[in-house]
């Protein structure tokens, strides 16, 4: 049996190199694949070839990096003809690769190919070419291009309806820009890459040309009055699907970082070292704020400089959203991560006057324990006619006052609310503070506890020396400094240190399991309705998963402020693109998952065939599933499953 034999140097090799797998799988052409280093494995190498050509291996595509040895070997051992892939990496970023594979000597050919993806994908085809030769059906198949289709057919309309297309000053004088940004927003949904790979991946996959120049000139058009107009757009579309009223607002903060170790100087400078969620504590990010509504319907979002303290973005962003918007009775609800003073006596003053006057009165320990909030009811609601917003945030019970902290430990206090849940409530400089238990989550508490502690005892086993054990995340708050040596009168003075378990810090925690604490400033809002908003946060963690996951936001490779800007505005339209619609969708249709109906439309592939006789240019669909044929439904765009003439070529 014919078959192409691809070797690849080293594991690392086959990211890159499942792309020459795919493209000949698509061509059904059988493939052999094996990992083989021509440095670390000569001999191994050599005895492959020979009982490869046995088999009936009639082209052998080598990739190789850095000293890139493998193809000139594989040449030297067979007379088949031999395809070179230079692999990225390395100090110099595969451009040793790319010359130790072009530079055979003289009667030992190997045709190299581009770097990386591209390189991979070009090698099967010239590879199908090389054996169209003595292949009549294989080279009838080379003649067809295949384009994917559904991506534009249903995002390309959704892009138009939500507006993008006037994102850009003047899109009717700046066509090529606006039709740049476009192309790379649907790419980035189709699939996520840099601005070069996604240009690439237009060609490859989607038959459109675009020059990366066009790309980059119209980042550099996406100012602070872009993002401003496209958050406006995103904020008036998703309040449309809500009969004009957004009445919840959740709010998180995460961070991206830059494939960079350089922070950015200068006034306007975004590009900078922080606290990272991500783990990348020695490289630059930026802080993303987003909003969204509880069925994770995108409201906005806003960028902070990444040495920017999550606590401290809600109110910019809130407070831009009050400026630029129009907002009517909204409950905004964030995690934890926001609860802290400054925030609660910010909003107060802006929101609730009354709330920040009464926090910030000085009341005589007498007056106090008579009275509480109930008693300012009259006052409350005069000062809040014209406040309209609602706040719900996560609150850290356990930093709170010994005083109060004894009353959310007094389980006397709780009432039920269900099976599962009690509750009790108090009163928290003016507002209502509602402290939940749970069995099942005390349960699950005690069992991550004793699990993280476990992992420290098996470490401390190991070793207790104080280098090894320096960092305090997580469960290593646990972890105490003790003296082990002792001097002549047997007095534990001695500089000898050691780490041990703080057993009283351990049971100090244990009584906190179960427990989590909710702060607003509205007193009227029902015990269970307080938990159900709140539990709903989990919209915006996903949300981050769906930008840092499936539309690949980070890492970021830009580094002018401008165009890191640019960057974002691109993925949050990627974004509220995919939200916008798995919303539809679910409505309309079934629930699927963003990336079930990003599978469902890159299947929706067109077949372009060229009658050579005729010069005409044929359309083949490929099969349309179900699903495909509902989601084009409800948006409305005619599909054709017959062939049809598409022009003369």
């Amino acid at each position: 049996m014919k078959f192409v034999s691809i070797i690849l140097g080293s594991k690392s090799d086959y990211e890159t190199m499942k792309e020459c797998a795919k493209t000949l799988e698509c061509f059904t052409v059988p493939y052999e694949l094996v990992i083989s280093s021509a440095h670390r494995s000569p001999e191994r190498t050599k005895n492959y070839i020979k009982t490869a050509e046995e088999k009936g291996a009639r082209v052998f595509i080598a990739a190789a990096g850095m000293a890139a040895h493998l193809a000139g070997a594989v040449a030297s051992t067979t007379t088949k003809p031999v395809i070179g892939v230079p692999m990225k990496g390395g100090s110099m970023d595969g451009m040793d690769a790319m010359l130790s594979t072009v530079q055979m000597p003289s009667g030992m050919p190997v045709a190299t190919v581009a770097l990386g993806k591209a390189g991979a994908i070009n090698s099967a085809y010239l590879a199908m070419q090389i054996l169209a030769l003595t292949d009549d059906e294989l080279a009838v198949k080379l003649k067809e291009d295949r384009v994917i289709k559904g991506i534009h057919d249903i995002y390309g309309k959704l892009y138009d309806e939500l507006g993008f297309n006037k994102v850009l000053k003047n899109p009717a004088r700046n066509v090529a820009s606006a039709k740049a940004l476009r192309e790379i927003v649907l790419s980035r949904i189709a699939n996520p890459d840099s601005k070069r790979g996604s240009v690439s991946n237009l060609e490859e996959n989607f038959g459109i040309t675009l020059n990366l120049n066009t790309v980059y000139n119209m980042m550099d058009k996406i100012g602070d009055n872009e993002v401003l107009k496209l958050n406006k757009l995103v904020y008036d579309k998703t309040k449309a699907l809500f009969r004009d009223k957004i009445d919840i607002v959740y709010f998180d903060a995460t961070t991206l970082y830059f494939e960079s170790f350089t922070e950015d100087i200068g006034d306007d400078a975004i590009k900078k070292n922080g606290y990272s969620k991500d783990g990348k504590f020695n490289q630059p990010q930026v802080v993303l704020a987003l909003l969204v509504t509880k069925s994770g319907l995108p409201i906005g979002y806003k960028a902070f400089s990444g040495d920017t303290f999550d606590g401290h973005t809600i109110l910019p962003a809130l407070q831009e959203i009050q400026e630029h918007y129009d907002i009517d009775n909204v409950v905004f609800v964030a995690d934890s991560g926001m609860f802290n003073k400054t925030n609660l006596a910010e909003f107060d003053k802006i929101h609730n006057p009354f709330l920040f006057k009464y926090s910030l009165y000085k009341w005589s320990d007498k007056v106090t324990s008579k009275l509480s909030l109930k008693d300012y009811n009259h006052q409350y609601n005069e000062f809040n006619k014209s406040s309209n917003i609602t706040y719900i945030v996560g609150a850290r019970i356990k930093n709170m006052s010994k005083t109060l902290k004894t009353q959310i430990l007094d389980m006397s206090q709780y009432k039920d609310i269900d099976d599962d849940t009690k509750v009790a409530t108090f009163d928290y400089q003016g507002k209502k503070l509602l402290v939940s238990y749970s069995d099942k989550r005390a349960r699950k508490d005690k069992y991550d506890r004793e699990k993280g502690i476990q992992k420290l005892r098996d470490r401390l086993e190991k070793t207790s020396s104080v280098k090894s054990q320096l960092s305090n995340q997580g469960y290593k708050k646990y972890l105490q400094l003790e003296q082990t040596g002792t001097n002549k009168d047997n007095d534990k003075k001695s500089c000898d240190i050691s780490i041990t378990l703080n057993e009283d810090k351990i049971d100090e925690d244990a009584v906190w399991d179960g427990l989590k604490g909710i702060v607003t400033n509205n007193t009227k809002l029902s015990n269970e309705e307080l938990i159900h908003q709140y539990s709903n946060l989990w919209q915006v963690e996903e949300s981050f998963r769906i930008t840092k996951h499936d539309l690949k936001i980070r890492p970021i490779y830009h580094w002018k402020p401008s165009r890191i800007k640019a960057h974002l505005a691109i993925s949050f339209m990627a974004y509220t693109l995919v939200r916008h619609l798995e919303h539809r969708v679910r409505l309309q249709y079934i629930k699927l998952s963003p990336e079930k109906i990003r599978q469902i439309l890159l299947s929706i592939q067109v077949s372009i065939l060229y009658d050579t006789k005729t010069n005409k240019k044929f359309a083949l669909p490929s099969k349309i599933s179900i699903d495909a044929k509902k989601i084009y439904k409800l948006m409305e765009v005619p599909i054709s499953c017959k062939p049809y003439i598409l022009s003369s070529a």
